[in-house]
């Protein structure tokens, strides 16, 4: 099955796919009565006891039949790659997700479509074609379909025979002037900028919190479990400060990398002893940066509660100090739990300095 979707009324659009010159078959109650075949050949409809079976050997080709307030589409796989099925918009917070209680619209449209509305009975879609186009609106919750707009345009449209509403998009080759890659101006970015010593962390969350309701209980003065501070997935960022007593010897120093951990599959966490390379300059601030890169979630099993082993720094502790002279600042994805990208979703969010601007 490749997706189903509510129409108006009782009325209900289902579309199933195979690969070509597959043979299927699915069965629906006989009470519903014989299905009849609305397009394409081929189909072999029987009844057996309390089900009808429908029957059909996969060809480029589509059929549609109907049976009560069901149509129902057979498909070529290739072609199933050309229907696009689409949420309409709602107001927060349902908005931001996917929800079984939005209304959908199932177009044929080709190459891609962004967005759809339904607005005045008219399905307004945005999306891109790279030929020309025929987009056939499938099924939309509207009772009557007054036309189509794609990309601001309005479609001229016609009805195919089997009552859908069609327009066809026309598709301009642009001019494109390819450039010479050696003769331009490139510029870059650095992509840490926060291990710098002039970097302002003043808009980052300090870690203050001297409590947790993770089931690890803290071994330092204040949290720094990052989901304490509503950072849960992404690249996290931390920066401590520190001034210096001259009897530190045993991450970044102020922008010097001292060290790091590849990570392993089989571990949870690491403890990480790194040695300064020189002596530090008694009374004098330092900063030290540590950068952690999760690659998913904890996964779980059967009694492990793996999934609440906290994310970030543990433990942590510089000779010739006492953890609560250390300040700890933390960064994450952009907003946190208030995350700002909502096209992407919140796991695919990272805190890379380029994807919190």
């Amino acid at each position: 099955m490749f997706t189903w979707a509510r129409g108006p009324g009782s009325t209900h659009v289902l579309i199933l796919y195979g690969g070509a010159r597959e043979a299927h078959e699915f069965a629906l109650p006989s009470h519903l009565g014989k299905p009849t075949v609305l397009e394409g050949e081929g189909i072999k409809i029987q009844q057996r006891g309390s089900t009808w079976v429908v029957q059909w050997h996969v060809t480029p080709a589509r059929r549609i039949i109907r049976v009560a307030d069901l149509e129902i589409y057979l498909l070529w796989r290739n072609e199933a790659y050309n229907y696009w099925v689409m949420e309409l918009p709602v107001s927060s917070p349902i908005g931001n997700y996917s929800s079984p209680s939005k209304s959908l619209v199932i177009v044929k449209a080709g190459y891609l479509i962004r967005t759809a509305d339904l607005i005045n009975n008219q399905l307004r879609l945005t999306g891109d074609v790279n030929a020309t186009t025929v987009i056939e609106v499938i099924s939309t919750p509207a009772t009557t379909l007054k036309g189509t707009i794609f990309n601001g345009e309005v479609l001229h449209t016609s009805k195919t025979p089997n009552g859908n509403l069609q327009g066809t998009v026309r598709y301009n080759p642009p001019k494109l002037d390819i450039p010479d890659l050696s003769n331009l101006k490139w510029k870059f970015i650095d992509s840490l900028p926060e291990i710098q010593a002039s970097y302002d962390d003043s808009a980052w969350t300090p870690c203050i919190r001297n409590s947790t309701h993770n089931p690890r209980q803290l071994d330092t003065p204040s949290s720094l479990y990052s989901m304490d501070y509503g950072y849960h997935t992404g690249s996290l960022l931390y920066r401590g400060h520190f001034n210096a007593n001259g009897q530190e010897s045993n991450v970044w120093l102020n922008n010097k990398f001292l060290g790091s951990w590849v990570g392993s599959s089989d571990n949870t966490s690491v403890v990480h002893n790194i040695s300064l390379s020189s002596v530090l300059s008694q009374g004098s601030p330092y900063m030290i940066s540590v950068l952690i890169d999760y690659m998913g979630q904890d996964e779980e099993a059967p009694g492990t509660d793996a999934i609440k082993f906290p994310r970030g720094i543990l433990h942590y502790g510089i000779w010739g100090h006492t953890q609560s002279e250390v300040l700890w600042k933390l960064t994450g994805n952009l907003g946190g739990e208030q995350y700002q990208d909502l096209a992407r979703g919140p796991l695919n969010d990272g805190g890379m300095y380029a994807e919190r601007q």
